[in-house]
């Protein structure tokens, strides 16, 4: 692939990296004019992350990491971050002696996102973009959920590594063994921790059916995806915003009783 053509796609990425810590190829191609999974986009990301110029996560099915963040050479290569960038940026792009940056541990993530395989590409994976596109660091397994060790370990370092875990109830999220045991490590980490740390989002799913498969879950605020994917993410920025997680649902959330 030719240099000419990766460096479009370097330059639609970093114009998006000005007002984001991390991007995904999906917001890339529209940066750079292209159809949502343009091949050409996809092939010049994972050449740009193989050679240092962004870093990000990655998954085997996936050439390409899902989510982007910058590296040291990128700034280089783009003449560093446009104006506007945030402290973060400015601190990545001094004193770096010309390797990529590495994520760290940590609280390293806003969210992850706990969902049935069922809701990926129609509430899982919308909200995600959403949340990225209002500065929310997500963490969302991008492969699929059935039994392994390798997908256990991503599951739990994505839950170790977030401070909130926005839970998406569904029919297909009580049917499936992956997304209970995700809900499990949550709860675990409210009950040690004591503060707040479940997000509940719930989709195509009524408070009646919620009461029978977890009563506690049903009495938590929640947000609605009837209410539209842009509705759901603003409350999680909310929620975000009031650091404790108090905000979640404050004016527009959903109970047993009612809905957002």
């Amino acid at each position: 692939m030719k240099w000419s053509e990766v460096e479009p796609v370097l330059a639609a990425t970093y114009r998006l990296l000005a007002d984001e810590e991390q991007t995904t190829p999906e917001a890339v191609c529209e940066a750079a004019g292209r159809a949502p999974g343009d091949e050409r986009t996809i092939r010049a990301l994972a050449l740009l992350y193989s050679d240092g110029y962004i870093d990000g996560i990655t998954v085997e099915e996936s050439p390409a990491p899902i989510f982007i963040s910058p590296t040291a050479k990128g700034l280089r290569e783009t003449s560093g971050w446009p104006k506007g960038a945030g402290e973060a940026k400015r601190r990545l792009a001094v004193g770096v002696q010309g390797e990529p940056a590495r994520m760290q541990t940590g609280n390293e993530f806003d969210v992850f996102v706990s969902h049935a395989s069922e809701d990926k590409p129609t509430v899982a994976r919308p909200l995600m973009e959403a949340l990225v596109r209002r500065g929310v660091r997500v963490w969302l397994d991008e492969q699929e959920l059935t039994l392994g060790d390798a997908l256990g370990q991503k599951i739990d370092e994505g839950l170790a590594r977030s401070r909130f875990g926005v839970v998406i109830l569904s029919e297909h999220f009580f049917a499936k063994n992956w997304p209970r045991r995700e809900l499990e490590g949550l709860v675990a980490r409210e009950t040690r921790d004591g503060q707040k740390v479940i997000l509940p989002v719930w989709h195509g799913i009524t408070s009646e059916e919620v009461t029978a498969k977890s009563p506690t879950l049903a009495a938590r605020l929640a947000v609605d995806t009837a209410r539209g994917i842009g509705h759901v993410a603003e409350e999680v920025r909310r929620a975000l915003d009031a650091a404790s997680g108090e905000g979640w649902g404050a004016s527009s959330g959903r109970t047993g009783n009612g809905s957002s």
